[in-house]
């Protein structure tokens, strides 16, 4: 610096060295220390944003991934962090409806496969190649292919070219279409299919009917149809010639006059014998088979049964006996029990011999009413006794028709024990006689 006087000054300053080293070591310690103590302060930032904030948020991402992948489901922790709880409870809520609608389509999917199961009929569903994924064990069985088998394999173990040509014909028209199949195996049968497409997935269901048990019953109704015209028409011929005859001049003979009146009344009485076993039969038939049931003392209904046979019996020279060991009682119609009774005494004593016998025997056996008529007549050839229950068949049809039965008794006979619980059997040989056997459920 310079003076007033011009003359120039210097000012010098000194301090240790020493001391700017301890300076430089404070100072070196400060920011060692201030370093240590931010790093302290990041790291427990960091790791309150990582318990508070990233590890539920990675965990409910863990969580959400799952619902979208449809894995198992694990429980949903809902974090404290109001924003994130929120999140969390959405995404709990998410869960439990995707497990009740996952819970309700299977409960849906499998009362649907029980229900196919369960199934009189056949049914099979092809996906879009058709393939099938579906099948039943009754479509199965018709088709001879074995339960265990998978739906995949149904095809090709049925061996049925026109059931795979239907399937692809309507997923190549997207129309239905049915078919009829004659199989024989497991046995000979016809099949109806019907066969619709699927929308939506380009797949179809077939579905299969045994067609055997009602070609059956056609044939009844039709045998039944049948057999009706033709024991209609034997009583009305026999009465339309008689009234001829006495209209062309025979009313005028009184013994001829009688002769054909008496026929006339005689075709009259087997027509409404007939027109009566039919009624019973349509009625035992139907969805009310017996009338109203009552407490039925059988030894009662056997005697009048007995005599009510007697004067039948006594013009064929056959005897009509009752035994009973004991009282024996049962909760039945009287009417229906007592024309089971009656059909079979007729039988008995209208094919047998004179001379012969025909016993009515009513016992009890382990619980159950059991009646029985046996005779010592002509016996039933052992071809002809799985038939015999049947409507109108008849043994000897040329000697039913001259003691003029209706070939309805025994048919009749059945359907009471049947109606009643019970059933019927019959034991037989040629020249020795039959025993029918009636077996009645609940007696005391």
């Amino acid at each position: 610096m310079t003076g007033a006087d011009g003359a120039a000054w210097i000012a010098r300053l000194a301090r240790p060295i020493r001391s700017f080293d301890a300076v430089r070591g404070h100072l070196v310690r400060v920011e060692l220390v201030a370093a240590l103590v931010a790093g302290l302060v990041a790291w427990l930032i960091s790791l309150w944003l990582t318990r508070s904030l990233f590890r539920p948020l990675t965990a409910l991402i863990g969580a959400a991934d799952e619902l979208a992948s449809g894995g198992d489901r694990r429980a949903i922790s809902v974090p404290e962090v109001a924003e994130l709880a929120t999140l969390g409870r959405a995404l709990e809520r998410l869960a439990r409806e995707k497990d009740r609608q996952i819970a309700a389509v299977a409960a849906e999917r499998d009362h649907l496969r029980a229900t196919v199961a369960s199934m009189s009929e056949g049914v099979l569903v092809a996906d879009g190649r058709g393939t099938p994924r579906l099948v039943n064990p009754a479509f199965k069985q018709l088709f001879g292919v074995e339960t265990p088998a998978a739906p995949e394999q149904v095809l090709d173990l049925a061996r049925e070219p026109r059931l795979v040509d239907l399937i692809a014909g309507v997923m190549r028209s997207a129309q239905p279409a049915a078919i009829e199949i004659e199989r024989l195996e497991p046995a000979p049968h016809t099949v109806a299919l019907l066969a619709s497409p699927l929308t939506g997935s380009g797949g179809a269901v077939v579905l299969a009917r045994d067609l055997s048990e009602s070609e059956r019953l056609q044939k009844v109704r039709r045998d039944f149809v049948a057999n009706v015209s033709h024991e209609l028409k034997t009583p009305l011929a026999a009465i339309r010639g008689c009234a001829e005859t006495l209209v062309d001049g025979a009313a005028g003979e009184r013994d001829t006059a009688l002769r054909f009146s008496a026929r006339i009344l005689e075709q009259c009485r087997r027509l409404g014998e007939l027109l009566e076993d039919l009624l019973t039969l349509s009625r035992l038939e139907s969805s009310a088979p017996v009338r109203a049931t009552q407490p039925l003392a059988l030894v009662d209904l056997a005697a009048e049964a007995v005599e009510s046979a007697g004067e039948r019996a006594a013009a064929r020279g056959v005897r009509v006996a009752l035994e009973a060991p004991a009282a024996v009682s049962v909760t039945g119609d009287a009417e229906g029990i007592l024309r089971l009774l009656s059909n079979l005494l007729d039988n008995a004593i209208k094919y047998n011999r004179a001379g012969g016998s025909v016993v009515l025997r009513v016992e009890r056996d382990d619980g159950a009413a059991v009646l029985t008529v046996a005779d010592d007549g002509i016996g039933i050839a052992a071809a002809h006794l799985p038939r015999i229950f049947e409507r109108f068949y008849r043994v000897d049809p040329a000697r039913s028709r001259e003691e003029g039965g209706t070939g309805l008794g025994l048919a009749i006979v059945k359907h009471v024990a049947q109606a009643h619980g019970g059933g019927v059997e019959v034991e037989s040989e040629l020249g020795r006689g039959s025993t029918f056997r009636v077996t009645l459920p609940g007696a005391t």
